[in-house]
C-alpha cells in the first residue's frame, strides 16, 4: 500500500500541466446569447490588477462576429513564454503550470490571487458556475504501438486491460478509458487513460485527473475546494499506480 502522505515535490514528474478553471454564469440576452458588457468592461480592470506579476499580455485572435462562450481572449505570462500563465475571457479563467515550476504550495496563492484579481474586476457580484483542476501526465513511447502501451498499463496501473474479442484484420491504434466518481459534495473525480503525445511531440500514454464541481461558491468557498481536491487528487494519483511505478518518480 502506498504512503499517501503528499510529498512536496517528485524529482522525476510526469506531469505536463496542471490547470485550474472557474467558469462563469453570464446574463442572457432575448436570443439565447450570453451578454459581454460585463466582461468587456472587467477585463481592463482585471489587466491592470494583474500586470504587476504577470506582466506580459497576450491577446488572443478571434472574430468578433462569431460569438464563442466561455473562451480564451487574453494570456498574462510571467515573462515572455515563461510559466505559470492565466487566461482570461467572456465567462472563463484559467491558471495554468508545468512540471518545472509547480508546487502545490505555490500553485494555491496564485489561484488565492487570480480570483482576488477576478472578484474585484467585476461590478456586481460573478456567478460561479463550474470549478476544475486538472493534473495531465505523460509517459513517452518510442513508437506508437498501442500493444506496448496495454502492457505498460497492466504492469504499472491498478487495473488490467484486456479485450475478450479480436476484430479481424485490424490492429488497434489508440487507447481512450473515462471513469468518473460521485464524491457528494466536493463534486465529480474523472480519471482517463489515453493514447496521444507528450509535449515534445512524441507518442506518450497520457493520464488526466480531475475534479469538478457545478454549485456557485463564493471565493473563500472556493478555496477551501480546491484545497480539498489537490488532496483527492494526489491520493488518487498514488492509489491508481503501482507502488514500483510511483517510486521511479521520486
Amino acid at each position: 500500500m502506498l504512503d499517501t502522505n503528499h510529498i512536496k515535490k517528485l524529482p522525476n514528474s510526469p506531469l505536463q500541466e496542471v490547470v485550474f478553471e472557474v467558469f462563469l454564469e453570464e446574463e442572457i440576452d432575448s436570443k439565447g446569447v450570453p451578454k459581454v458588457e460585463k466582461y468587456q468592461f472587467a477585463q481592463g480592470l482585471f489587466f491592470h490588477k494583474i500586470k504587476d506579476e504577470f506582466p506580459v499580455h497576450v491577446t488572443k485572435k478571434h472574430n468578433p462576429s462569431i460569438k464563442i462562450y466561455p473562451s480564451i481572449r487574453h494570456q498574462f505570462w510571467k515573462n515572455h513564454n515563461t510559466w505559470p500563465v492565466v487566461q482570461f475571457g467572456p465567462g472563463l479563467m484559467t491558471l495554468n503550470d508545468t512540471e518545472i515550476n509547480y508546487e502545490w504550495n505555490k500553485f494555491l496563492p496564485l489561484i488565492k490571487k487570480c480570483l482576488d484579481t477576478l472578484y474585484s474586476s467585476y461590478d456586481n457580484a460573478i456567478k460561479v458556475n463550474r470549478l476544475s483542476l486538472k493534473y495531465i501526465d505523460a509517459i513517452e513511447f518510442k513508437t506508437k504501438d498501442v500493444s506496448q502501451q496495454l502492457d505498460f498499463i497492466n504492469r504499472n496501473f491498478q487495473m488490467n486491460l484486456k479485450n475478450n474479442f479480436e476484430l479481424k484484420g485490424s490492429k488497434q491504434e489508440a487507447i481512450n478509458i473515462h471513469q468518473t466518481f460521485n464524491l457528494d459534495s466536493l463534486g465529480h473525480v474523472s480519471f482517463i487513460i489515453s493514447s496521444g503525445f507528450s509535449k515534445n511531440n512524441l507518442p506518450s500514454l497520457i493520464w488526466q485527473t480531475q475534479i469538478t464541481i457545478d454549485n456557485s461558491k463564493n471565493e473563500i468557498d472556493i478555496l477551501d475546494w480546491v484545497d480539498k481536491g489537490h488532496s483527492v487528487i494526489s491520493d488518487l494519483f498514488k492509489q491508481t499506480i503501482t507502488e514500483d511505478f510511483y517510486d521511479s518518480f521520486k
